[in-house]
């Protein structure tokens, strides 16, 4: 012991590490240890919090949190205590112990979006929960599925797949969605015209949230205008969770799929509500060991699986809950963004997407993205943009081709901060400039 303390005065003597290595020793010779000071929770909205309870990359700047999501630490942490249980005795996890895990998340879930447990599953996102529900369907000749020119391209895909076959007779309609939006009016009137001119319309998945335009659907409305016609309705609610304040069975229609981890800071799951009179009818999209045994525990057993993914879809709600809710988000987010949307408009010299404010997102924005010839005005054209931008300026947003011109969608959390939009203003600026 004598040795090793000899050893390290001898290097710090001399240096400007002298005095503190003389009072590591000190404590300990004490016997006394150097404990970390834990850092007060929650920490200020903003870089303090991004630093301290997010992995994000401390040298990026990270504006397009609603594609992916991101984690607190301490919800990946509880998934890691899972794992860990899991792998201590996996049998005697996966059989007795995550059930009763399972059903303690969905009550949490359940209690934030206003609907009951039993009426709810987990799925993986809202894009698979939504192919269940179309494959679940007894499709008839002549029937035909209701989307919009802005039905996410994953459920679009999955619409086409079950009902665009002329062979069985089924087909997909397609409203058309118009900018600028005026009112929810233009929007519900577009849905009535449609659907009395296509009266064999027999569902019609709706967006809660379009997530391009990042625009809120009247959906209690558009519900009832449906049910009038006859259709049953899906809501693809795949923004709403943790953005909207929810009460899912308020809203009336048949099946609601809302993602998790975009805006609840939970592990990357969704859920799906049904409403009890098509609870016979559904089915998951893989069938396994608990088939017709009811279509929870359908939806629950899909083979072995990893499932602390949705053991831990509360534990982001108890963190937005322990930083002050919702409406602290609201008070923090909101302003925040709409400073953004005003500031890169003004020095990209375009617009916001024209939507009427009691219609908006809170916590995203588009505004249009500057001329550029560099990429191609296609899907992959924004890909190969929104790469150079990270991969040049560390960058990360959405860019998105509609009606002619490139879009950025602009979204903010509460570990954003000024600093983040100002470097995308300054990145874009830059990259248009180099053409």
């Amino acid at each position: 012991m004598n040795d090793a303390k000899s050893v390290v005065v001898t290097l710090a003597a001399g240096s400007a590490l002298a005095l503190a290595t003389k009072q590591l020793l000190s404590l300990y010779n004490n016997g006394s240890k150097v404990e970390a000071k834990a850092k007060p929770f929650p920490p200020s909205f903003g870089r303090e919090m991004r630093d301290q309870e997010f992995l994000l990359d401390k040298d990026a700047a990270f504006v397009n949190h609603c594609s992916c999501g991101t984690i607190p630490r301490r919800v990946m942490e509880r998934q890691k205590w899972f794992e860990d249980e899991a792998e201590k005795t996996p049998d005697y996890f996966y059989k007795h112990r995550t059930p009763g895990y399972y059903e303690d998340a969905l009550k949490t879930i359940g209690d934030f979006v206003g609907a009951k447990p039993e009426d709810m599953a987990f799925s993986n996102n809202v894009t698979t929960a939504i192919n269940g529900v179309l494959r679940s369907k007894k499709w008839k000749p002549g029937d035909a599925l209701l989307l919009t020119n802005m039905t996410y391209p994953a459920v679009n895909f999955a619409g086409c797949d079950v009902c665009a076959d002329e062979s069985k007779g089924t087909r997909v309609v397609y409203g058309k969605i118009e900018f600028p939006i005026k009112n929810k009016e233009q929007v519900i009137d577009m849905y009535r015209e449609i659907l009395e001119a296509n009266p064999d319309i027999k569902v019609a998945v709706i967006d809660h949230i379009i997530s391009y335009m990042t625009y809120v659907n009247p959906v209690k409305e558009l519900t009832e205008l449906c049910h009038s016609h006859g259709v049953e309705v899906i809501i693809d609610g795949a923004h709403a969770p943790g953005q909207l304040q929810l009460n899912v069975p308020d809203i009336g229609a048949d099946y609601y799929a809302g993602n998790i981890y975009k805006w609840c800071l939970s592990g990357r799951c969704a859920f799906l509500w049904v409403d009890p009179k098509h609870q016979k009818e559904v089915k998951p999209v893989v069938t396994s060991n608990n088939y017709q045994k009811g279509w929870r525990k359908e939806f629950y057993y899909q083979g072995t699986r990893d499932y602390t993914v949705y053991l831990t879809a509360g534990d982001g709600l108890k963190f937005i809950n322990d930083i002050g809710g919702l409406n602290a988000l609201y008070g923090y987010i909101t302003p925040l963004v709409n400073w953004a949307a005003d500031m890169l408009t003004k020095a990209w010299n375009t617009k916001r997407l024209s939507i009427p404010e009691d219609m908006r997102a809170p916590f995203m924005v588009v505004i249009g993205f500057p001329y550029t010839s560099r990429r191609p005005m296609t899907g992959d054209g924004s890909v190969e943009i929104m790469r150079d931008l990270w991969e040049k300026y560390q960058v990360q947003c959405l860019v998105n081709p509609e009606d002619g011109q490139f879009w950025c969608r602009v979204t903010g959390h509460v570990y954003s901060t000024k600093n983040d939009y100002l470097r995308l203003k300054d990145a874009v600026l830059d990259y248009i400039k180099e053409e």
